[in-house]
């Protein structure tokens, strides 16, 4: 019933976007007023939980914040070039060669290539369990994700080889916790990007 509220911080004039915070909706406009600290525990009412901690993941305060608005997240899944290599974009000094000046694979996710963001042949290039293809309702639509998200994909144009995630702060109009679209990767207002931790199962104090 209730769905992950967005992180609605936003000023216009320097692009300032706060971690943390709640517009204690899904889909809220953007404010520096009209908005909560993730550590607020005022009632939203008929059963959606807390203003503040509802922006998280589970809505307490522990669960995962701005997945939904907040700035965009640049992730690292990008799409091959027609020759099936590397397609950096203008995400650092990386090659398009078969190897050499590239990461490592294991860091991030490759998806093949195609020349639109938003046919079915396109959308179809979504992996289960990276939501794309599992919370897509309608292959071939621009809105088609959950709840009428955007749905593009990387592809061959100057400005799209990456993947953002979870919208921005300032667009209200789509559900954005289920937001997948395109970037080269340069720098940009709207753009960040978040670290992740990951611990292998075999770390002997997991045990303990």
């Amino acid at each position: 019933y209730r769905r992950v509220y967005k992180n609605n911080y936003y000023t216009s004039t320097n692009y300032v976007y706060k971690t943390g915070y709640s517009g204690a909706t899904y889909n809220t406009s953007a404010s520096t007023s009209t908005t909560y600290l993730y550590n607020d525990m005022t009632s939203a009412g008929t059963g959606q939980g807390y203003k503040g901690s509802g922006a998280s993941t589970t809505g307490t305060i522990y669960g995962v914040f701005d997945m939904n608005g907040g700035a965009y997240d640049l992730v690292m899944g990008n799409m091959i070039n027609s020759s099936g290599y590397f397609y950096p974009g203008s995400a650092g000094t990386w090659s398009t060669a078969s190897s050499g000046n590239i990461p490592n694979a294991k860091y991030y996710d490759k998806y093949s290539y195609n020349s639109n963001s938003n046919s079915l042949a396109s959308q179809s290039r979504g992996k289960l369990g990276d939501a794309t293809r599992e919370m897509t309702q309608s292959f071939g639509s621009t809105s088609g994700g959950w709840a009428g998200s955007y749905r593009y994909m990387p592809y061959s144009s100057s400005s799209g080889y990456w993947f953002l995630r979870g919208g921005y702060a300032s667009s209200n109009s789509y559900n954005l916790l289920y937001l997948s679209y395109y970037s080269n990767a340069a720098s940009s207002n709207a753009n960040s990007t978040r670290p992740v931790l990951a611990i292998p199962r075999d770390m002997p104090w997991l045990n303990e």
